[in-house]
């Protein structure tokens, strides 16, 4: 998945579909690239943190952040220590379905 723009309150919805729509088909890795978001909120950052939970024990969710305004964020906030955050599409992807 690659959203864009604003993951603000109402992103966060779409974000939290998006990812449900996934899990619910049997998905047990999932690589969302953020970097054309422009905008992140602390729900939507709880959308991604919650998606990890459900993946967990076996899944994996990677965040590709390469070094955008969400990477600085996730660092700022430390969750880079919760969720697993690459600098392009080829690592998360590497990571993910590996």
């Amino acid at each position: 998945m690659r959203p864009s723009g604003e993951l603000d309150i109402q992103g966060a919805v779409a974000l939290r579909a998006e990812i449900d729509g996934a899990l619910d088909a049997g998905a047990t890795a999932i690589v969302a690239d953020l970097r054309d978001v422009t905008f992140i909120d602390s729900v939507s950052l709880a959308v991604l943190v919650a998606a990890k939970r459900k993946l967990e024990p076996d899944g994996r969710l990677a965040l590709v952040t390469g070094d955008s305004y969400v990477g600085l964020i996730i660092t700022a906030a430390r969750l880079n220590t919760v969720l697993d955050v690459f600098p392009d599409r080829e690592a998360a992807e590497a990571f993910a379905f590996n």
